[in-house]
């Protein structure tokens, strides 16, 4: 296995925070184009949107991957990061066929606004200013749900490999 010394380590982390913060500012101006009740965009589109914004956070694995551990799976938590994605989408277009109201009480089926109503649900942010109707109001609990857990596994994972590549070091400098 590469050693690497802290500075390498932490000059790579500094990397994919960067490219974190750029793919995080990157999905909404792509997202901002078309985002208004009036829009034509489907959800095939947002999810077109959201794969490439996906792309952009594979490059984490081309800067992270020479920092971690050989037994970290990087790619397991992309997979997670992406399957979350995904997941985001498949609830949004269930949110826009069935519809969410907006505060003024008027039902929204517009794609961009149940993308934004999911990601918001995911979050468990709950702005309040849109709410499911219909079948959205027993999906959007399970939704939150999966969404506490799944944040909370990709960053657990995460912690655990950069606890456990901080003990390796440790161990190897004492020897």
């Amino acid at each position: 296995m590469k050693k690497l010394n802290l500075s390498d380590f932490y000059e790579r982390y500094r990397r994919v925070i960067s490219g974190l913060l750029a793919s995080l500012v990157l999905t909404p101006f792509l997202l901002i184009n078309d985002y208004n009740e009036n829009s034509d965009l489907g959800i095939f589109q947002y999810a077109v949107v959201l794969f490439v914004a996906m792309l952009v956070l594979s490059n984490f694995y081309w800067a992270a991957k020479d920092v971690l551990l050989e037994g970290f799976r990087l790619r397991f938590i992309l997979n997670l990061v992406f399957l979350n994605y995904l997941t985001i989408v498949v609830f949004a277009d269930a949110y826009a066929r069935s519809g969410v109201f907006n505060s003024g009480g008027d039902i929204v089926r517009d794609g961009a606004v149940a993308l934004y109503f999911s990601t918001v649900t995911w979050t468990t942010l709950g702005y309040g200013d849109y709410r499911p109707q219909g079948f959205g109001m027993f999906l959007a609990p399970l939704q939150a749900v999966l969404g506490m857990y799944s944040v909370a596994l990709v960053f657990g994972l995460i912690v655990g490999a950069v606890v456990r590549f901080e003990t390796e070091k440790r161990n190897s400098d004492d020897q």
